[in-house]
């Protein structure tokens, strides 16, 4: 699914600002660790994945109701 197909200013009110991913990563000493990449401003033809942390910008009850849609 695309920021396009979602259309959440128009059917939510609601604008998503950017996403935030949890990105494995080796230390120089070889093990792994978690850490956060913010996303700058997505384009349209973005490519959401499962693990994308949403920073959405709207009233509540319009946020709700897109994660209920979407749920």
């Amino acid at each position: 699914m695309t920021l396009a197909d979602i259309d959440i200013k128009k059917k939510y009110k609601a604008h998503i600002i950017t996403i935030i991913k949890q990105i494995e990563k080796k230390n120089y000493l070889g093990s792994l660790y978690f850490d956060k990449e913010v996303h700058g401003i997505l384009h349209s033809d973005y490519q959401f994945t499962a693990d994308d942390l949403l920073l959405v910008f709207g009233l509540k009850v319009n946020i709700d109701k897109f994660i209920e849609d979407c749920s």
